[in-house]
């Protein structure tokens, strides 16, 4: 006999698994950004150029890598992120620091592609903004 009393018995619908869908990564980093207008230094050994990073961008790299939380970056899809960098941005004198922005950004980009393991052409949005604070670091919101 059947335990529902004599009825078939009909198998349970498989639950559907929902995708994983990862939290933002919302962070500040206690971290000054280096003073760059330039990431690379180009020189030659013999006659054979050579590029490499400066030592200034590769130690805040390292910094940056050590101070960034654990986060499950999504496997695929677009990703946004958005910058803020707060530091003050004029000398004692009044004159204004000159820091590239298209730098700044590229050398927080790369460290965050590099640390949690995805593509930087995956990112759909960006923005970003320098704040006048005495608070220096970056403030970092990645989806």
């Amino acid at each position: 006999m059947e335990p529902t009393g004599g009825r078939p018995v009909s198998p349970q619908p498989a639950t559907a698994v929902a995708p994983v869908v990862s939290a933002p990564l919302s962070c500040f980093i206690r971290l000054a950004t280096p003073s760059m207008n330039s990431l690379l230094t180009f020189y030659c050994i013999g006659s054979r150029p050579r590029i490499e990073t400066k030592a200034e961008v590769r130690l805040f790299r390292l910094k940056m890598t050590g101070l960034l939380p654990r986060w499950d970056c999504p496997k695929e899809g677009w990703l946004s992120l958005h910058l803020t960098f707060q530091q003050p941005w004029h000398y004692a004198n009044g004159k204004p620091k000159r820091q590239d922005m298209p730098n700044l950004i590229k050398c927080v980009l790369d460290t965050l592609a590099s640390r949690y393991r995805f593509d930087d052409s995956r990112i759909w949005s960006l923005t970003c903004a320098k704040e006048e604070l005495e608070q220096v670091g970056i403030q970092i919101q990645l989806r």
